[in-house]
């Protein structure tokens, strides 16, 4: 079963993610097993990589299309966000769930803010959630913490 899983995700790199949307047949837990055992985990890490690359241009890419934040702070906040890959790669290293849950999280809140609607309770919601995601980080990965401090620090000076 390992032979066939790793020659699936070398053949299809895109595999693991269809399998964790559709539940396909080849379990999680087998791919768990694979990237822990250090089959495969390249393939693995490269898929997260591009996940995050890709989720990482996306936050950009709205930030720098709403018109309606100044340049100057779009400077600040894109400042910030480009220490986010590099934060999130590490925290995958031990726990990738997790990792995906809090890059979701900043996605989500440059899109509120990128967005022309003012939802502030909405965004005050999803930075709460992003604050908890992180706390448990707190003393194995402060540059995480550090992060959304100062990520927060951006968006509220934005006046969010």
């Amino acid at each position: 079963m390992r032979a066939v899983a790793c020659a699936v995700l070398r053949a299809f790199p895109s595999v693991p993610y269809v399998i964790d949307r559709v539940q396909w047949t080849l379990q999680q837990s087998v791919l768990d097993d694979l990237t822990a055992t250090g089959d495969c985990r390249e393939v693995r890490e490269g898929r997260y990589s591009e996940m995050t690359d890709e989720r990482i241009q996306k936050i950009k890419s709205a930030v720098e299309a709403a018109d309606h934040i100044s340049p100057e702070k779009k400077t600040e906040l894109l400042a910030v966000l480009a220490t986010l890959k590099p934060i999130i790669a590490e925290v995958a290293q031990t726990d990738e769930e997790e990792a995906e849950r809090i890059s979701r999280f900043v996605e989500v809140s440059a899109h509120e803010v990128a967005g022309k609607k003012e939802r502030p309770e909405s965004l005050d919601r999803v930075l709460h959630k992003l604050k908890q995601s992180v706390e448990k980080f707190e003393a194995s990965h402060p540059q995480l913490t550090t992060f959304v401090t100062e990520y927060s620090a951006a968006l509220s000076n934005l006046g969010f």
